[in-house]
């Protein structure tokens, strides 16, 4: 099942967005948690945040990845109905 349009929207504001909101990557299927992760994240937008950092000195690399990872999530969301957190290898070659 497709969700419904979404408005363009920045990686902060769609994430909260009540129509996606279980989608979020809180509680993907692949997300770690306590010992074992290795970032604070506890979305996949903070997980994306967390590795768009590295890449904050370059501002023309650090915008195209951050437009790929949004590309990547409204993917998820919209034509998977998954978090970015649960998608699978199969997934990503699909995408």
């Amino acid at each position: 099942m497709k969700m419904p349009e979404l408005l363009p929207l920045p990686l902060e504001q769609l994430i909260n967005l009540p129509q996606v909101k279980h989608l979020n990557g809180s509680q993907g299927d692949n997300r770690e948690y306590e010992k074992r992760c290795l970032i604070q994240a506890v979305n996949d937008v903070q997980a994306i945040d967390c590795w768009l950092a590295e890449y904050k000195k370059s501002e023309c690399t650090y915008r195209n990845y951050r437009k790929d990872a949004e590309r990547l999530l409204l993917w998820a969301i919209i034509e998977k109905n998954k978090a970015l957190s649960s998608l699978m290898a199969d997934d990503l070659i699909e995408y």
